[in-house]
């Protein structure tokens, strides 16, 4: 049985009249659509929200996305990037608020009619035929396309069960204030003892259906959600975002990980330029640069060069070059120059330990020597603070035939 015929099969008493606020009969007969065709799928094409064109665009693809959704959220890090959720997630509790225009309607015990004193039947028969035609339009509808674009087939309940892992308390749910802001609205609400909403009627008004009026594509445009008016923007842009969830959450670094990580990096510390400081170990007290001394000679010493100029046809047993230790330092030949213009022998000398040492180097034929070592010549006997280190020819050399040498020389 229609409203209309609900109606009529009641007492007509005398005239009362009634009012209904525009928004409060389109919310009576969007539940009675609701009522009259609980298992309605939905063929039409959405191409607006409100007012904005949507992208074409299969969002079958983009829901897909949330089979990746396949871990609890509370083990994901961090709680921020779910902040633009929390403006959706706050009008979820007002879902179960339905009015059923079909229930209610009929149990009223009088024929209702305006202000003006004029039967409402009109306009009843009106809605009575705009309902039977909207369930016969939406029956069995199948959401085909969005925008023109062609969706993929594909059974979206799957994806939706992932939303089961919103499992954890997220910082940008609803706070107390807007919970009990809801609540003092509800609270309004008055049922009665078959827990149907008592509702006054205002205001019918008469252009909400035209009998025989079909839906049509696309006829509505989205433009609040629990009472907040939507700001205009195409969701296709935002809803392609689900591209980007291209691999399961699980296989991403955990809170758990990422706070282990950072627990480590926190310890670092890095000087005006950002470079990394690192601390010399206990046992480092010598920089990086007398280190490499180390390494190389085996002390911490500074070599140079002692020249020692050319001498002409020196007599035997001549000072071709020398050099003083400095008095409380130990001295060391890191190497030798000698050239020379015949044959003849040398010797490296110097004291160690107040005994005379020396080092005997010859020369088969006139030519040029020079040597140079990271263990010093003298090693284990360095020369004598206060002493000279020398380089002297043994024989005399021929009239005319030049001679020189030079010393490789560090003392510590």
């Amino acid at each position: 049985m229609g409203i209309l015929e609900r109606i009529k099969s009641f007492r007509r008493p005398k005239v009362i009249t009634y009012e209904i606020a525009p928004e409060t009969l389109k919310k009576i007969i969007q539940d009675a659509i609701q009522k009259a065709a609980p298992n309605i799928t939905l063929s039409q094409n959405l191409a607006s929200i409100s007012g904005t064109s949507l992208t074409g665009r299969d969002w079958s693809q983009d829901l897909a996305k949330l089979q990746n959704l396949d871990t609890a959220l509370s083990s994901r890090a961090s709680e921020s990037t779910l902040s633009a959720i929390a403006g959706a997630l706050a009008s979820k509790a007002t879902d179960k608020l339905r009015v059923s225009v079909v229930d209610a309607l009929p149990r009223s015990p009088f024929t209702p009619y305006d202000s003006a004193g004029n039967e409402l039947s009109g306009y009843i028969k009106n809605l009575d035929t705009a309902l039977s035609a909207v369930k016969a339009s939406i029956d069995n509808i199948n959401i085909a396309k969005v925008s023109g674009t062609a969706l993929t087939a594909r059974d979206w309940s799957q994806d939706f069960a992932k939303l089961q892992n919103l499992d954890t308390m997220l910082s940008s749910r609803a706070s107390e204030a807007t919970l009990s802001g809801i609540k003092a609205q509800t609270d309004k609400l008055q049922f009665d003892a078959s827990n149907n909403l008592k509702i006054v009627v205002q205001n019918l008004p008469t252009d909400y259906f035209k009998a025989g009026q079909s839906i049509g594509e696309s006829p509505f445009n989205l433009t609040k959600i629990g009472g907040t008016a939507l700001t205009a923007r195409d969701w296709s842009g935002d809803l392609a975002k689900l591209q980007n969830l291209d691999v399961a959450l699980s296989s991403r670094a955990s809170e758990t990980t990422l706070s282990g990580i950072k627990s480590q990096t926190d310890k670092l510390t890095f000087d005006a330029s950002n470079r990394l400081a690192i601390q010399n170990p206990p046992n480092m007290d010598v920089t990086l640069s007398v280190l490499a001394i180390l390494q190389r000679f085996g002390r911490n010493i500074s070599l140079s060069w002692v020249d020692g100029g050319e001498v002409t046809a020196p007599a035997a047993g001549t000072a071709l070059v020398s050099r003083t230790v400095t008095t409380g330092k130990s001295g060391y030949i890191y190497g030798f120059f000698i050239s020379a213009g015949e044959a003849n022998n040398f010797k490296i000398n110097w004291t160690s330990g107040t005994v005379a040492k020396s080092r005997r180097i010859v020369f088969t034929s006139a030519g040029t020597l020079q040597y140079v070592d990271f263990i010093a010549i003298n090693e284990g006997v360095p020369a004598d603070g206060g002493s000279s280190i020398t380089i002297t020819n043994v024989n005399a050399g021929s009239t005319g035939i030049v001679y020189q040498a030079c010393l490789l020389y560090g003392e510590v």
